[in-house]
């Protein structure tokens, strides 16, 4: 693992996403099923930026480094603690830089990085709006975030807080986001919305409680299939483009008077 000088530190929501008792979340076979998913959206919306520089912030889950490493991606993994590291380990991590620091005093310059990553920490974050400004004010050409969908069955979830927590033990509320809600701010900030893929149409509290049996592997492939995911599914993973990039995340030329 290579080093990057270190921010001053800070409390965040990774912190939790970071540790052992979040990592639990995902054992089993009902864990790997929601990390596919997961996986399967972000390689698809990462892969114009194969060999570029990446930022992820909040990436101490380590949920997404095998991605990176299949995209020849360089990376820096921010955590707001160095703990957040703690359970890294191996060839994959052994490639990355390490960034520790409050979400907003990092210490970046502006557009330090080809493509800034968040997962988890926009849905978690009350100064949501600020962490989005942030990270485009960092991205050379891209951002990445998931959220949780108003328009989809998960829409309900906070109403029925009390009943998933019954259901999962240790999980966590959540802020919900419609597309419109979250393009108006990244708008501001100079950046379009170019893409989503939307991971599920089942809740995942479902798939916990089920464990990703072959009925529900099934009724998910076939939501996919007639549309039902691609209207309502969630979590969802949107990609945000700087307005002076191309389509494939090339640099614009600018235009002479």
């Amino acid at each position: 693992m290579n080093s990057v000088p270190l921010a001053k530190e800070g409390e965040a929501p990774d912190i939790e996403t970071a540790s052992a008792e979040y990592a639990a979340r995902f054992d089993g076979p009902a864990g790997r099923f929601l990390l596919a998913a997961q996986e399967s959206a972000v390689r698809a919306l990462l892969a114009p930026y194969a060999g570029q520089t990446l930022l992820e912030i909040g990436g101490g889950h380590g949920q997404l480094l095998g991605v990176y490493s299949a995209l020849d991606l360089k990376v820096t993994l921010h955590g707001s603690r160095q703990s957040c590291f703690d359970r890294l380990s191996g060839p994959e991590f052994e490639r990355v830089d390490c960034l520790v620091g409050p979400y907003f005093e990092l210490g970046l310059s502006d557009r330090s990085f080809d493509v800034v990553v968040a997962i988890r920490p926009v849905m978690h974050e009350r100064e949501w709006q600020r962490l989005l400004k942030e990270m485009c004010r960092i991205a050379r050409k891209a951002v990445i975030i998931d959220y949780a969908s108003t328009r989809s069955l998960n829409a309900v979830g906070p109403l029925l807080f009390k009943v998933k927590k019954k259901l999962e033990g240790n999980t966590r509320n959540y802020l919900s986001f419609s597309r419109d809600q979250l393009a108006q701010v990244l708008d501001r900030s100079g950046f379009n919305v170019l893409a989503e893929e939307r991971e599920l149409f089942l809740p995942t509290v479902v798939h916990r409680k089920l464990g990703a049996n072959a009925m529900l592997r099934s009724t998910e492939k076939l939501c996919r299939t007639i549309g039902l995911t691609g209207a309502l599914g969630s979590p969802v993973i949107l990609r945000a483009q700087r307005v002076d990039c191309g389509d494939d995340g090339s640099q614009r030329a600018s235009s002479s008077a």
